[in-house]
C-alpha cells in the first residue's frame, strides 16, 4: 500500500488497489516464495522473447499465470516454482495477448457493440475474472459492496479502537488516512460507523486460495452447476444466508470468485440431497468426505480475511452432518460458533445497517445472516451446554422483514421446497430463538440456577420463572400455526416445517425436564409434583406423536442443524421418565413408547431423514438399568455450577441444569411415607440425566389418592395435539 503523507480525500475513485499500468512483462509484479534458494535462483537475468519460443524458454502455465519468472534448474524437469509448490509443470496454454489499458469511459460507450446478456468482464488477471468490483463495466450487484469484495476485507471499526474517533470527521465514502505504520484506507458507512480496508494479499493462506478452489471445482465436475441449481431448489429457500442473484452472477463468471470455503460447502450440504435431483440420480456421487476436509480447512484459513462469505461457510459447514464418520461431534460446533461469532463482530453483522451507504441487497443479506449467527449460538448453547456468546446489550440488528428476502419466484421442478413457506419457517425460528434466549438466561444459567437453589422453595421458584415462559411459547406457536402447518404444502413440493415443530417441542420439554428433576427434592410438594410429572408426560407423548406424523415431504426437506440433537432430547426425557416412575406399570408404559420411538426413527431414516438414526445412537437399552438399588450407597448433593456429563452425550451445566438432592432426615418412618417419602431409589452407572452421579439417591414423592393409569389413546384427549400446551 503507498504510504501517504497526511491526511488527503480523495473519494470513491481513490479506492484502486491495483493502479491502470501497462501490462508488460516488465511492470508484472513477482511473487516472492518463503523458500530463499528459490528467491536466489529466480533473481537470476532472463531475456524476453515472442511467443512462439520452445518450452525450455518461454514460462509454465502456473508461472504465466502467477506472473513470476520462470526458472529452471540444470536437470530438472519442473521450474522452481513448480517445484516448490509440488506441482505439475505444464505448457499447455498460450500466452495472452497483452494490450494497453484504455481510459475509464462512460457505460454506454463500454457496453457498446456487445451482444449478450452478460456484462463484460475486466480480465485483468488471467482465470480470476475481476480484480474488484468497483472497476467492473457495466452493471453489477457488486458494485460498491462492502463484505464480498474480491481481493480485500473490512474491518468494523470499534469504539475504543485508534480510528474511532477521527472517523467522525469523515466523509461518507472511501478516504485515505495516513499513519506512521502507512496509509490506512477507511470506508465510512454513515454518520457513526466506518470500516477499515484491507488487502487480502499477505494473510495466511492467502497463495494457496486459487489452487484450493480448483481442486474443489475438479472434485465435483463435471456436475458443479447441477449441484448449485439443487442447492437453490431445496436448501436456499429453507435457509436463505445466501443471496441468489450475487451467488449466480459471480459463478456465470468463474468459479475462482469465490471463497474455496464458501463454495465447497454448497456442494458438500447439496450432496445431502443428490438423489432428488433426476441429472444427478444416476450419476456417480462425490467423495463427501474429501469434499468435507477441503472444505474445514479452506474455512479455517479464510477467517484471516473475513467476509460475508466466510460467515456463509461457517453457516453451511454447521449445517453438514456426515453419518458415516459423525464429524459434527459434540463440542465441534461450540467452536465454530464462536469463530462465526467474532468474525461477525468483526464484519459489523451485530450492528443496524439500515441507513449505510452499501447497496440494498447487502442491507438484507446482512440482516439475514446476523441472525442466522444469532439463531446458531442459541441453540448450540442449548445442545452443548455452553454459555451464549451474542447478549442483547451489544446487538441492535432490526428484526428481519419481507423486503428483506428478495427470491419470490416459486421453482416448479417436482421436490423443490416452497419459498414463500421457507420465508416464513425462517422468520418464525428467529422468533423462536428470542424466546429460547429468554430461556437460557431464566433457567439455565449459571447465575439462575443459584438463585432458584438457594430460594427457600426451589420448586415454587423455578416454576414462577418457567410460567411466563411457557405462555410465551404457547402464544408462538398459535401464531405460528396460523400460517404455517404440518399438513400445509403444495403437491409434490417439499416442507421444512418439520424442523421448526421440532424445535419449539425441544424448548418446551427441555423445560420440562428441568421441572421434573426439581421436583425429585425433598422440599417439593406431592401434588405440585404430580401436576408437573402429568403435564410432562402428555408434552414428551406430544412429541413423540409428532416424529411419528412426519411424511415424505417433510423427512426430505432442509432440516436444521439441531434437528439431531432434539430428538436425543426427547430420548433423554424419556430415559428421565423411565427412571423415575412411580410403579412397574408406570415404568414398563415408558419403555414401550421408547421402543415405538427408536423403530419410527429408524423408518424415517430409511425413507431420507439420516439425522434420525443418528439420534438412535444415544438410546439407552434398557434404561431401568439406572434404578438398581444400592443400599451401600449415601446420597450427594451437586453444586451449582458443577458438570455432569450424560449418557446421550450432552453436558449438563447449561441446556438442562443441575440439581440438589437431599436426603430425609433421620430414618423413615410410617409418618414419612404418609407425608409424602417412600425409600429411596438410587441411580447406577450410566446416568442418564443432568446433574445426577453414580450412587446418588433419589426420593420419589408419594402422593396419597393418586394411582397412575396410561391415558386411553381410542377415548381419551389427543396426547399428540400441538397446539396442546402445558396448563398454567
Amino acid at each position: 500500500m503507498e504510504e501517504g503523507t497526511g491526511a488527503e480525500w480523495r473519494g470513491s475513485k481513490a479506492y484502486r488497489p491495483y493502479r491502470d499500468v501497462e501490462q508488460h512483462p516488465a511492470n508484472l509484479q513477482r511473487h516472492s516464495l518463503t523458500d530463499q534458494q528459490a528467491q536466489s535462483l529466480i533473481e537470476s537475468p532472463r531475456t524476453y522473447g515472442n511467443s512462439a519460443r520452445s518450452t525450455k524458454e518461454r514460462p509454465c502455465d502456473a508461472c504465466r499465470r502467477r506472473k513470476t519468472r520462470c526458472v529452471k534448474e540444470s536437470g530438472e524437469d519442473k521450474c522452481v516454482l513448480c517445484k516448490f509448490h509440488s506441482q505439475e509443470c505444464t505448457y499447455l496454454h498460450e500466452p495472452v495477448a497483452r494490450t494497453r489499458k484504455r481510459k475509464a469511459q462512460p457505460i454506454e460507450e463500454t457496453n457498446h457493440g456487445n451482444s449478450g446478456d452478460q456484462p463484460p468482464v475486466l480480465r485483468t488477471n488471467v482465470g480470476t475474472g475481476v480484480e474488484e468490483y468497483d472497476e467492473l463495466p457495466g452493471e453489477s450487484l457488486l458494485k460498491k459492496t462492502l463484505g464480498l469484495q474480491n481481493k480485500h476485507h473490512a474491518h468494523f471499526v470499534g469504539l475504543t479502537e485508534p480510528f474511532s474517533f477521527p472517523r467522525f470527521s469523515l466523509t461518507l465514502g472511501i478516504s485515505q488516512k495516513s499513519t506512521q505504520g502507512g496509509a490506512v484506507i477507511v470506508r465510512k458507512v454513515d454518520d457513526f460507523n466506518a470500516f477499515t480496508i484491507r488487502e487480502d494479499q499477505g494473510t495466511i493462506g492467502y497463495d494457496t486460495e486459487q489452487s484450493r478452489v480448483d481442486a474443489i471445482q475438479q472434485l465435483v465436475e463435471p456436475h458443479g452447476k447441477a449441484l448449485i441449481d439443487l442447492y437453490f431448489r431445496i436448501v436456499h429457500p429453507s435457509f436463505p444466508i445466501l443471496h441468489k442473484g450475487v451467488f449466480l452472477e459471480k459463478y456465470a463468471r468463474s468459479y475462482r470468485e469465490f471463497s474455496p470455503a464458501l463454495l465447497a460447502a454448497v456442494y458438500l450440504l447439496t450432496t445431502n440431497y443428490w438423489r432428488c435431483s433426476p441429472a444427478l440420480a444416476t450419476k456417480p456421487k462425490p467423495d463427501a468426505c474429501l469434499l468435507h476436509k477441503l472444505a474445514t480447512e479452506s474455512y479455517d484459513l479464510t477467517i484471516y480475511r473475513p467476509k460475508l462469505s466466510s460467515v456463509q461457510a461457517g453457516l453451511l459447514l454447521a449445517q453438514y452432518e456426515c453419518f458415516d464418520s459423525d464429524v459434527m461431534s459434540c463440542g465441534s460446533r461450540g467452536r465454530l460458533t464462536a469463530q462465526l461469532v467474532s468474525m461477525s463482530h468483526t464484519l459489523g453483522l451485530h450492528m443496524d445497517p439500515s441507513r449505510w451507504d452499501i447497496p440494498e441487497w447487502e442491507i438484507s443479506l446482512r440482516r439475514r445472516l446476523a441472525w442466522a449467527i444469532y439463531m446458531q449460538d442459541k441453540w448450540v448453547a442449548l445442545i452443548e451446554g455452553r454459555p451464549a456468546l451474542l447478549t442483547d446489550r451489544d446487538w441492535i440488528v432490526p428484526a428481519v422483514q419481507h423486503r428483506d428476502f428478495p427470491e419470490h419466484e416459486e421453482n416448479n421442478e417436482e421436490g423443490s421446497s416452497e419459498v414463500e413457506n421457507g420465508r416464513i419457517i425462517f422468520m418464525q425460528m428467529i422468533e423462536l430463538t428470542k424466546i429460547l434466549s429468554d430461556i437460557l438466561d431464566s433457567i439455565f444459567s449459571l447465575r439462575s440456577h443459584q438463585a432458584i437453589q438457594m430460594s427457600p422453595d426451589p420448586v415454587s421458584a423455578l416454576l414462577s420463572r418457567a410460567q411466563p415462559l411457557q405462555q410465551r411459547l404457547s402464544a408462538w406457536s398459535d401464531s405460528a400455526m396460523e400460517v404455517l402447518s404440518l399438513e400445509r404444502a403444495n403437491s409434490m413440493k417439499l416442507t421444512s416445517i418439520g424442523y421448526l415443530i421440532l424445535a419449539h417441542l425441544a424448548v418446551e420439554v427441555s423445560i420440562h425436564r428441568r421441572i421434573i428433576c426439581q421436583t425429585m427434592s425433598c422440599a417439593s410438594d406431592p401434588n405440585t409434583a404430580a401436576a408437573c410429572r402429568i403435564a410432562a408426560k402428555q408434552r414428551w407423548l406430544s412429541a413423540l406423536g409428532f416424529v411419528d406424523s412426519l411424511k415424505a415431504r417433510h423427512l426430505k426437506s432442509f432440516w436444521y442443524f439441531c434437528s439431531t440433537a432434539c430428538l436425543t432430547l426427547l430420548i433423554s426425557f424419556g430415559n428421565v421418565l423411565v427412571g423415575s416412575a412411580f410403579d412397574s406399570s408406570e415404568e414398563q408404559f415408558y419403555l414401550e413408547k421408547l421402543k415405538e420411538f427408536r423403530w419410527t426413527l429408524k423408518i424415517n431414516g430409511e425413507m431420507g431423514a439420516k439425522f434420525m438414526v443418528t439420534a438412535i445412537r444415544s438410546m439407552i437399552l434398557d434404561p431401568r438399568e439406572i434404578r438398581k438399588p444400592d443400599p451401600s450407597s449415601t446420597s450427594s448433593v451437586t453444586s451449582p455450577g458443577s458438570k455432569s456429563e450424560s449418557s446421550f452425550g450432552i453436558s449438563s451445566q447449561n441446556a438442562f441444569g443441575n440439581m440438589s438432592i437431599q436426603p430425609p432426615p433421620g430414618p423413615m418412618a410410617p409418618s414419612d411415607v404418609a407425608s409424602g417419602w417412600i425409600t429411596p431409589t438410587t441411580f447406577t452407572n450410566p446416568p442418564v440425566f443432568s446433574g445426577f452421579t453414580p450412587g446418588m439417591s433419589m426420593q420419589v414423592p408419594y402422593i396419597p389418592g393418586y394411582t397412575w393409569q396410561p391415558p386411553n389413546f381410542e377415548t381419551g384427549p389427543p396426547v399428540n395435539d400441538y397446539l396442546e400446551h402445558m396448563p398454567g
